[in-house]
């Protein structure tokens, strides 16, 4: 017999040895000798032996030759199967718990037709993610629910065996959930002692970065995990032209969305539709609106009736509701939260609305606008997406099949379906971060960036570079996110003149700002003396909202990209120069003295020398630029050393001496905030997320280290403090008061509020966890976890009290004007609008909140 490979040998012997119980002969060759099995290689003979005898070790699983005085191994070459495993790289398992299907191929060079087997093994920790079960090279993975997950990584090891060797390959598994009701917290303050809130340049070059007026930098960023929601204030609306993507004709459609309502009045308040501007109910087909507290539909049939149907719940304002109108062939029905509320028979088609299809009115009639926000705005035709009660969607829509339109989720205004649809405006729609689902990333500064403000009166950085700015003639990109916050008359991202009558050549400006009206960004340069708009675009950017903005010259082309839109073609002489004449590049200020500075909020400003980045559209970067190739400056992120995980606060002006602090802290994964009691204090600007109506439910807490305790102790205020001269009000605060008691109040010109809890006198130096908590009309103070004193039946209206004043931590104006400050530590300091998150006793928490 003629053995080639020990695979072959095992095989064969497998099938014979069974029966083979001792030292046994199994062939012949034609020299007389033969293969003999022996179960260890202490079984071989040393006596009797002929050249050529064969002997097969099973425990070694070894072929061996004899010589005729003793054995000789022989090495057999056998080739490892190749495994390849698809889908390829790491796996994220889905939340919802719907399977992920893991598919092995391989093959084996020595035998292609051999028998492989497949396996696999865990790390030992794949238990807590989820099950996995074979059906040959066919893996099923069965993610388990948040509540039974216990880990959110593991590693899996696939293999695939010849019998003797294994080819093999891993898989990283993951599955993360989102943060726990992170999705109610409007402020979560962190610090960090690394931090400077100096903008520093991460090109290579590192350049020089000086800041004037009150420039700082805030977490607010284009890149925020959860993205954003559209905020209509009553006069705001987005509109796409009239077309085919909304004729709905007699298939199934759903349109869907997220509304949070911030007011209610009588009347049809139209979410969405598309009416022409005389608001016939001939000119539209399908519209959701708001009337009174109630929601409503409005559907225009093919046959010429209305559906015109109100539901009889009494809804709240400051809630979220999915809202989702569905046409099935045989009723359209709407779901509030995932419950039909109305359910109106119709078998036909619907009227092809004349108008355009708008949001926060309808159409183009100019009358009814809804006042709150918006997410998610979906239209999908063909497909009746629900069909009975479901759960509401816990995490942002996406382009599925059939979708016309996907709306109100950018940090920009744009359609994010296929389609990309060109979108107008009408008023101010403003983009917030503000959303109805749980985060499934927390903030971090190098994940996410953030941006720069500018509050456009004195406030500019100069950048020390005789050269960064002098593109000559040659390609060059800048680009820059842009927050604009009502922005000044010709406003600058940098300007090159000194005065407006200067004549030297080459010179050019990069506005940014308000030009004729519109935000519309251009280049003027200075060329045979004369002073021209260079690049220019029809198109113009939003007023407080993200924009994209970058400016780019390809050869004798010059154009503007907004939002990652090609803006017209410029032609530019060849023999045009783009350079800045100055030792330094003035950033959102013109170099004339008093004039053109810039407003707003500035992210990522990169310049790139000698490359035109863009040539065509784009989607616009999701994360945080890098210093790529000639990158001659990179700049404008968060820098500060405090600030808001949760929303990222818009603006954050400190007084005194406040500080981060590693001196001490609650938690050492990140840094404490430091008050001397001595003129320091934070303040934050004013948003609706830090009030609370009186029907909602509320939390306020974090740790708070104390280095003096007596007088009157504040630790975090929705105001100023108390009436006083000039007046100083407060919709509410919680703070130790003069008398010594552990309290929640609010002061206003016409009446005050005190809810007493207990006595608190803090030990010094000593640190505590503090909450006040409201669930429904139940108002609860506790300390360290244990309620303080009894519960007190409170439904206030925290709110309308302040005026335009600020949230305030660190200190308190009393009558006649006299400030208690804060003196000690304070971290993880956090405010929950709609979740009450104690209602009883609990164990303090043990690391910092993750949202």
């Amino acid at each position: 017999m003629t053995v080639s490979r020990n695979r072959d040998i095992a095989r064969f012997l497998g099938k014979t040895e069974k029966n083979n119980t001792s030292n046994f002969r199994l062939t012949h060759t034609g020299d007389g000798s033969g293969l003999v099995v022996y179960a260890t290689k202490e079984n071989l003979p040393t006596t009797g032996l002929t050249s050529g005898d064969q002997a097969f070790v099973t425990n070694t699983s070894r072929l061996y030759i004899s010589n005729g005085s003793g054995w000789y191994n022989v090495a057999l070459i056998n080739a490892t199967p190749s495994l390849t495993i698809s889908p390829t790289g790491a796996i994220e398992l889905s939340t919802a718990g719907a399977t992920t299907t893991i598919t092995l191929t391989a093959t084996d060079s020595d035998n292609a037709v051999a028998g492989l087997t497949f396996s696999v093994d865990s790390d030992g920790s794949f238990g807590g993610l989820g099950t996995i079960s074979q059906d040959s090279s066919v893996f099923t993975i069965t993610p388990l629910s948040e509540d039974s997950a216990t880990t959110t990584s593991s590693t899996l090891t696939f293999k695939a065996s010849d019998g003797i060797s294994f080819g093999s390959g891993t898989s990283a598994i993951t599955l993360r959930f989102s943060i726990q009701n992170s999705k109610y917290t409007t402020l979560l303050l962190q610090a960090d002692t690394a931090g400077t809130d100096n903008q520093t340049d991460a090109s290579t070059n590192s350049l020089s970065i000086t800041e004037y007026g009150n420039v700082t930098s805030t977490a607010l960023s284009p890149y925020h995990p959860g993205g954003y929601s559209t905020y209509f204030d009553g006069n705001d609306y987005i509109s796409i032209a009239d077309g085919t993507y909304k004729t709905l004709g007699s298939d199934p459609w759903t349109y869907e969305c997220w509304v949070y309502p911030t007011s209610v009045a009588a009347g049809n308040k139209w979410i969405l539709g598309d009416h022409a501007s005389s608001g016939s109910g001939a000119t539209t087909s399908a519209n959701l609106v708001l009337n009174g507290a109630n929601f409503g539909i409005f559907c225009r049939t093919s046959a010429g009736g209305n559906i015109s149907v109100n539901e009889s719940t009494t809804r709240s304002v400051n809630q979220w509701y999915h809202l989702a109108l569905v046409f099935d062939q045989s009723n359209v029905i709407l779901y509030v939260d995932g419950t039909a509320v109305i359910t109106q028979s119709h078998t036909s088609g619907f009227n092809d609305g004349s108008g355009s299809f708008s949001v926060g009115r309808t159409g183009d009639y100019n009358g009814s606008y809804y006042t709150g926000y918006v997410r998610d705005v979906r239209l999908v035709k063909g497909t009746a997406v629900y069909t009975s009660a479901f759960t509401p969607p816990t995490s942002s829509l996406t382009a599925i099949t059939n979708t016309q339109l996907l709306l109100c989720h950018l940090p920009y205004i744009a359609d994010g379906s296929t389609n990309d649809h060109t979108i107008s405006t009408g008023g101010t729609p403003s983009t917030i971060r503000f959303i109805p689902y749980n985060y499934r990333d927390l903030y971090v500064k190098a994940d996410h960036g953030g941006s720069v403000h500018f509050d456009g009166n004195g406030d500019y950085m100069d950048v020390t570079t005789s050269t960064a700015a002098d593109f000559g003639t040659g390609d060059f990109t800048v680009e820059v996110w842009w927050y604009p916050t009502t922005p000044t008359q010709n406003g600058v991202l940098w300007g090159g003149f000194t005065n407006a009558t200067n004549t030297s050549n080459n010179v050019c400006e990069f506005y940014l700002g308000l030009s004729t009206g519109w935000l519309r960004p251009h280049i003027n340069t200075n060329f045979n003396n004369t002073w021209t708009t260079r690049i220019s675009t029809t198109e113009f950017c939003n007023d407080k909202a993200w924009n994209h903005v970058a400016y780019v010259r390809n050869g004798n082309v010059g154009n503007i990209y907004i939002n990652g839109k090609k803006g017209p073609d410029n032609a530019i002489d060849g023999a045009a120069e783009f350079n800045n004449p100055f030792s330094s590049l003035r950033v959102f200020r013109s170099w004339q003295t008093t004039t053109s500075y810039g407003k707003g909020y500035l992210a990522d400003l990169r310049i790139v020398k000698g490359t035109a980045v863009y040539t065509s559209d784009f989607t616009p970067p999701t994360v945080p630029l890098t210093a790529i190739s000639n990158t001659e400056l990179l700049t404008m992120t968060n820098k500060n050393n405090i600030w808001d995980v949760s929303s990222g606060s818009q603006v954050m002006t400190k007084s005194g001496n406040v500080t981060a602090s590693n001196t001490q802290r609650k938690f050492a994964t990140s840094s404490a905030i430091y008050f001397d009691g001595s003129g320091d204090y934070l303040d934050f600007v004013k948003k609706d997320e830090y009030h609370f109506s009186s029907s909602d439910d509320f939390t306020v807490e974090g740790w708070w280290y104390f280095a003096a305790n007596s007088g009157t102790i504040p630790f975090i205020l929705m105001g100023t403090g108390v009436d006083a001269t000039p007046a100083h009000y407060s919709d509410w605060i919680m703070y130790r008061n003069g008398s010594g008691n552990f309290a929640f109040g609010q002061y206003s010109n016409t009446s005050n509020v005190f809810r007493t809890f207990a006595s608190f006198t803090p030990t010094l130096n000593t640190w505590y966890h503090i909450a006040v908590s409201r669930s429904g009309t139940d108002l609860k103070g506790f300390i360290d976890g244990v309620q303080q004193g009894s519960t007190i039946t409170d439904s206030t209206a925290w709110t309308n009290k302040s005026g335009s004043r600020p949230l305030r931590m660190g200190r308190f104006i009393g009558g006649g004007g006299s400030s208690s400050y804060f003196n000690g530590y304070a971290q993880d300091v956090r405010i929950t609008k709609g979740l009450a998150r104690y209602t009883s006793n609990f164990t303090p928490p043990t690391a910092e909140f993750s949202g």
